[in-house]
């Protein structure tokens, strides 16, 4: 006789995590988000390795003028990237989105006017302005996609975003490789050019009112009881929400791992969280914890074999 299968109180939440494909099928908005995240880093990368060509060409392979255009590449990002999220708390998301594309289309082309040595200041200027342009894209893109996908299609959304980064940076690479050997750099810049065209537009086909929406009926809701919780505990959420690109600061528990940066939570501490008797945060990443996804369903072993 087969064992009793075990349904969960939690089942009906089960419904309400999306997968990766009911998010991409049923979510429009969010597939134009998507393609142009996807478009747009891979022209960050096109960039990269095309522009690291243009200038061993130019120099005859001199190493100091390449390491200039390498930090030119990476030390804006790196400045920029604490501060791009709260940036984009204060203007349109997607505004930012569509003129930091438009910026990057005339940028890419700027390159092509690099003919020597004495032209490498426009690379250097145009690198520091597109790792410039490609952090507050980023910042935006990551403020814009809960409210893209709510609460239903968040773990997808959030995962599909940052899992295929390393997979775009090497496609990227080896795209502007192959241009710029078997092209030319005049035409590897055009081709990265028209990558922040293509991501313009698909940002641009997400209705602006879409990417601002739900946060703001959130934040009605928020002003309404914030005054009933503790300022000290308003005061550590409000800091770790602002410390996050994404704005999560309260997260569950799913799949044996953060909501939010998606590190292992060992199952001792899921049952403190289960209990609710303090307030429980991560250990990777500081968010706080507002309890365990159970969803799961138990299936006889006869239905599992």
């Amino acid at each position: 006789m087969p064992k009793i299968i075990h349904y969960p109180l939690s089942i009906f939440h089960c419904f309400m995590n999306l997968t990766n494909w009911e998010l991409i099928k049923g979510n429009r908005n969010f597939r134009n988000l998507l393609a142009g995240q996807y478009v747009s880093e891979l022209g960050n990368w096109f960039n990269f390795i095309a522009g690291q060509g243009i200038v061993r060409s130019v120099t005859g392979g001199a190493v100091e003028p390449l390491v200039i255009f390498l930090i030119c590449r990476t030390l804006p990002w790196a400045l920029l990237m604490p501060f791009a999220g709260t940036l984009a708390d204060r203007i349109s998301r997607w505004k930012l989105m569509l003129i930091t594309d438009i910026i990057r289309i005339f940028l890419a082309l700027s390159f092509i006017f690099v003919r020597s040595s004495e032209d490498l200041w426009i690379i250097y200027v145009g690198s520091v302005l597109m790792s410039a342009a490609a952090s507050l894209f980023d910042g935006a893109k990551s403020a814009v996609t809960p409210n893209l996908v709510g609460k239903e299609g968040l773990l997808s959304g959030t995962a599909l975003m940052f899992s295929s980064r390393f997979l775009l940076m090497a496609l990227g690479n080896a795209l502007g490789g192959i241009a710029v050997t078997f092209l030319s750099y005049e035409v590897a810049f055009v081709i990265n050019s028209l990558s922040f065209l293509v991501s313009a537009y698909t940002i641009w086909l997400i209705p602006e009112k879409e990417t601002e929406k739900e946060e703001k009926d959130l934040e009605a809701k928020a002003a309404e009881v914030s005054s009933e919780v503790e300022e000290k505990l308003l005061s550590a959420y409000t800091r770790i929400r602002k410390s996050y690109r994404n704005g999560l600061a309260v997260v569950l528990v799913a799949r044996n791992a953060c909501g939010g940066c998606f590190g292992s939570i060992p199952p001792q501490m899921q049952a403190e969280i289960r209990t609710k008797k303090k307030i429980m945060t991560c250990e990777h990443c500081g968010r706080i914890f507002a309890g365990v996804d159970d969803s799961a369903i138990t299936l006889s072993e006869e239905e599992i074999a």
